[in-house]
């Protein structure tokens, strides 16, 4: 976890009720982000060469994890202190297999890890976070809205508010998302074919000033695993089964704990 600002037990409050208020505030008008994208790659940001597949053979509990890098082609901002994404994951198969249960009494609980520190890379596009910042996930299954598909909500919040200005780059990086890898031998799965998707980004700043919420690809918003063999990637009409990611008091108090 990332260290905390130095700021007093004031700033860290008045910054939280922030983030709770505007998490609950309506978006600004969608055409006024309508350059504004996402998008997702792995190991690294799409401009410093962020790939859009990964194979890996499965046969090994340890080593580096697997890691999912966010991004933001960001609308120009100067007081962004969070924001709240949502992903799908898309199997080939009709059920998601066990590699793919991280939630609790899932065959791989807790392997799934959000984080906001970028000091040991990736670091070519922009890191707005600088080290003040605390992520946490939450998955849930959507196999009975998509047959073989899993939601995934990452929520980050700012101990101060930043600046994201796309004239100092067009790719910032939101978060990465680690997918360790214990019980790989052992929950079957792991060489099934997926789609990965990042369905929005919300870009949360103080209330009054009001969020953005971006749901279209700056280059691209998905990756496959194992090539997506036996998953279209994207999807044909797609459309998430995921509810709106919305913050809530639970959710973001538990990040300053």
């Amino acid at each position: 976890m990332t260290p905390r600002a130095t700021g007093g037990p004031r700033e860290s409050s008045q910054v939280f009720c922030w983030i709770l208020l505007a998490a609950l505030a309506a978006p600004l008008d969608p055409g006024s982000a309508a350059a504004a994208g996402i998008n997702l790659s792995w190991n690294d940001c799409v401009l410093n060469g962020g790939t859009s597949n990964l194979n890996d053979a499965c046969d090994s509990d340890s080593g580096t994890p697997w890691t999912l890098v966010a991004s933001v082609d960001p609308p120009y901002m100067t007081q962004c202190v969070g924001f709240v994404a949502a992903l799908e994951f898309l199997t080939a198969g009709p059920l998601l297999d066990s590699w793919w249960h991280y939630e609790a009494g899932g065959c791989r609980e807790g392997t799934l890890r959000a984080s906001l520190d970028f000091a040991q890379g990736p670091s070519a596009c922009p890191d707005p976070w600088n080290g003040l910042g605390e992520a946490s996930v939450e998955y849930r299954s959507c196999t009975s809205q998509v047959p073989g598909s899993a939601c995934v909500f990452v929520r980050g919040t700012r101990y101060a508010p930043t600046t994201l200005d796309p004239s100092v780059s067009s790719e910032w990086l939101v978060f990465k998302l680690e997918i360790l890898r214990p019980g790989t031998t052992s929950c079957g799965g792991c060489l099934t074919g997926a789609c990965l998707m990042l369905a929005s980004v919300e870009l949360i700043q103080p209330p009054g000033v009001g969020n953005y919420v971006i749901s279209l690809p700056a280059f691209r918003q998905h990756v496959t695993w194992q090539s997506g063999t036996g998953q279209h990637c994207p999807p044909v009409d797609w459309e998430t089964p995921c509810p709106a990611a919305a913050a809530t008091w639970g959710t973001l108090k538990a990040l300053y704990r």
